[in-house]
């Protein structure tokens, strides 16, 4: 799937890049991962766990983890050429 949609202000992503999102509820926690990918490559796995997450809330915050992750990757490629 691409890239959640933003609701904020944080950086956007170009359609090569990706996240497949997973979630793993036990009851009292859930933890959900994703794989930030671009191009089906995977580049990054992001993750966060807490009790009564929200699914929603979570895949939108893991979103935004990955679009400020990607950012700073490209920087750090424009940087060093």
């Amino acid at each position: 799937m691409n890239l959640f949609p933003t609701p904020t202000e944080s950086p956007t992503a170009t359609a090569d890049w990706t996240m497949k999102f997973t979630i793993h509820d036990s009851g009292m926690t859930c933890q959900c991962t994703a794989v930030v990918m671009r191009q089906e490559k995977p580049m990054c796995n992001i993750s966060m766990t807490s009790d009564g997450l929200d699914h929603d809330r979570a895949h939108m915050q893991l979103a935004e983890k990955a679009r400020a992750w990607i950012a700073e990757y490209q920087a750090r490629r424009s940087d060093a050429s």
